[in-house]
């Protein structure tokens, strides 16, 4: 056997193969070092770039949400809060409104930023390593938030909205929401076209004939069921019957508001027949049992008025209906019990108790809420628009006929916001 040479006797050893491998697993070392320490610049200098990007899509997503009309420069100031000034040093950032690429290139409300820059090496550069490119993208939908016009409750009907004929129903700006599970929670049927920013289904829907949908937002199924913005108001107390079965004949008629405050109470039903022209005071009216019933050129004004249906004996629960060419010039009380609602009725009328049908023909202005909770609400309409621009209809069933247009600019109209989403990153 061989004597084993002391470790002190290396370090003499004057051979050179030693120091030739010390030497190379020294450079081999430094080299790992190296590309380790701009593997990590790198990683580092990529996250600053991502989130310079995902901030300035959020920000400038916001920013296109609240009608700015500057958000390139808005997200290039952001992105230069993180070190990324376009022009600079080789940085671009470049702001795309839709983006140019991914899922989103035709959503007008998607925002895309891309932020590039040029990635020195360090210490790989002395081994022949080139540089390369830091890069970050990101996309960011704006926002909507409280959009919603459009609520079908029932939670399992069959086309608990329901398009027939040859209907063409703009939601102008504003959503749709069904929150029925069957797999026809909306139906669509005829020759029918729909526009809306959004629609969302708890369900399903289906089609059948000449059916056009356009959205800005899409079409959302298994969606979480929308919650019910009222389910605090209440049916306000009330005595007595200050008209009974009232029906008057030709001529214009005032009615005027308790001044107290209390509502004023129709008993038996209100029947506006022909030639009848009746203003209402500001306040509220309440209809206990049978039918607010409007017919032929019946012209009814009610600004600042809740018109609330109900039943003091728990049956007969009062209903709407318009027919003919009605003029129904109506906005909700904008404080006070009942804001933001034109007609409230009771939740205890169920759907086995009759329908309601309202007219917002183009002589006619809604501004305000449509709320029937527990039964079917048709809204018809030719040619019709909410002059108001603020229409919400609140329904356990939505059936609607001819050409509706439903706006929610509602700012000063007393309504609640139904729905929407925060601008969220999508990319």
């Amino acid at each position: 056997m061989a004597p084993r040479r002391p470790i002190a006797a290396l370090a003499k050893d004057r051979s050179g193969v030693t120091a030739l491998v010390t030497g190379l697993l020294l450079t081999l070392g430094l080299g790992f070092t190296a590309a380790a320490i701009d593997l990590g610049a790198a990683y580092s200098a990529h996250r600053s770039a991502q989130n310079a990007a995902d901030s300035a899509a959020f920000s400038a997503a916001n920013g296109e949400m609240a009608g700015a009309t500057n958000i390139t420069d808005q997200a290039r100031a952001v992105a230069a809060q993180y070190g990324f000034t376009d022009g600079t040093g080789s940085v671009a950032v470049a702001v795309n409104t839709p983006p140019t690429a991914g899922s989103f290139t035709s959503n007008a409300q998607a925002v895309e930023v891309i932020v590039t820059r040029p990635q020195a090496r360090f210490f790989a550069g002395f081994l022949g390593v080139g540089g390369g490119t830091v890069r970050g993208r990101a996309v960011a939908v704006a926002g909507v938030n409280g959009n919603g016009c459009v609520i079908a409750f029932d939670t399992a009907a069959l086309g608990s909205v329901l398009l027939n004929g040859n209907p063409s129903v703009n939601l102008a700006g504003c959503s749709l929401y069904a929150n029925s599970t069957s797999t026809s929670a909306m139906e669509l049927n005829g020759s029918v076209s729909l526009n809306a920013d959004a629609i969302n289904l708890v369900g399903n829907y289906s089609t059948n004939g000449a059916v056009h949908i356009t959205t800005t937002h899409g079409i959302h199924t298994g969606q979480a069921a929308i919650a019910d913005p009222y389910a605090d108001v209440n049916v306000p107390a009330f005595s007595g019957c200050d008209y009974t079965n009232w029906s008057p004949g030709p001529g214009t008629y005032a009615i005027h508001a308790h001044p107290d405050g209390t509502p004023v109470v129709f008993c038996g039903g209100v029947t506006l027949n022909g030639n009848v022209t009746v203003n209402f005071d500001p306040g509220i009216y309440v209809m206990d049992r049978g039918q607010f019933l409007m017919n032929g050129n019946a012209t009814v004004t009610a600004l600042h008025v809740t018109f609330v249906l109900t039943s003091s004996t728990g049956s007969n629960y009062a209903t709407v209906l318009m027919n003919g060419t009605t003029n129904f010039t109506a906005s909700a009380p904008i404080t006070g019990p009942t804001a933001g609602l034109v007609f409230f009725q009771d939740r205890r009328a169920t759907s086995a108790g009759g329908t309601d049908t309202v007219n917002g023909n183009s002589s006619s202005s809604i501004r305000g809420a449509l709320y029937f909770r527990n039964q079917q609400l048709t809204f018809n309409g030719n040619n019709a628009t909410t002059q108001g621009g603020c229409t919400q209809v609140l329904a356990d069933k939505v059936l609607f006929n001819g050409t509706p247009t439903l706006e929610v600019n509602c700012a000063g109209a007393g309504v609640r916001a139904i729905g929407g989403y925060s601008t969220k990153l999508v990319e």
